[in-house]
C-alpha cells in the first residue's frame, strides 16, 4: 500500500512532467512559426536579390556595350560583351550559393528543433523506467491512478491540498497495487 507521502510525490512528479511537456510543446510551436517565417523571408529575399542582380547586370552590360561601341571598334565591344556576361553568370552563381546556404542553414535549424522535441519525448519515456515511473504505471494498471490523483475513493477526502483517509462505517479504504 502506498503512503500518502509517496502518492503526493508521484502526483507532484506527474504534474511537473505534464507542465514541462506543455511548456516545451509551446516553445516548439513558437520556434516552428519563427523558422517557417524565416524560411519564407529568406526565399523571397534570395529571389529578389537574384532578380535585381540580373537586372543590374543587364543594365550595366547594355550601357557599357553602347559606350564602348561608340568609342572603340567592334572587336573591343565584343570582348566587353563576353566579360559582362561572365560577370552576370558569376553574380547569379554567387546569389544562388548564398540562397542555397541559407536554405541549408534553415534545414539544420529545423532538424535541431525536431531533434530536441524528439529528445524530450525519449526522456519522458525513460522516466517510466524509474522507481516513481514504475509505481505510477502500477497504479494506472490497477485502475487506481485516477482515483489517487483526484482523491475519489471511499474513506478519503480532500483537506486543503492533501488527500487524507478517514474511517467510514465499512472500515478504512486504500488503493490496490500489484506486487
Amino acid at each position: 500500500m502506498l503512503s500518502d507521502e509517496i502518492a503526493a510525490k508521484v502526483l507532484g512528479e506527474l504534474h511537473l512532467l505534464a507542465k514541462s511537456i506543455d511548456e516545451q510543446g509551446q516553445q516548439l510551436r513558437t520556434a516552428s512559426v519563427v523558422v517557417k517565417r524565416s524560411a519564407e523571408a529568406i526565399k523571397t529575399n534570395s529571389e529578389e536579390a537574384v532578380k535585381n542582380a540580373k537586372l543590374l547586370a543587364n543594365i550595366a552590360h547594355h550601357e557599357i556595350a553602347q559606350n564602348v561601341n561608340t568609342l572603340l571598334s567592334k572587336s573591343i565591344a565584343d570582348s566587353i560583351d563576353r566579360t559582362s556576361t561572365t560577370i552576370v553568370e558569376q553574380m547569379v552563381a554567387k546569389w544562388a550559393l548564398i540562397g542555397g546556404t541559407l536554405v541549408i542553414a534553415l534545414l539544420i535549424l529545423t532538424s535541431f528543433v525536431s531533434y530536441k522535441f524528439g529528445d524530450h519525448h525519449g526522456r519522458s519515456e525513460s522516466w517510466l523506467g524509474t522507481t516513481e515511473g514504475k509505481l505510477a504505471l502500477q497504479l494506472s494498471h490497477a485502475g487506481s491512478l485516477e482515483a489517487l490523483a483526484n482523491c475519489e475513493m471511499p474513506g478519503w477526502k480532500i483537506q486543503g491540498n492533501l488527500c487524507v483517509p478517514y474511517p467510514t462505517p465499512e472500515g478504512t479504504y486504500g488503493w490496490h497495487i500489484n506486487k
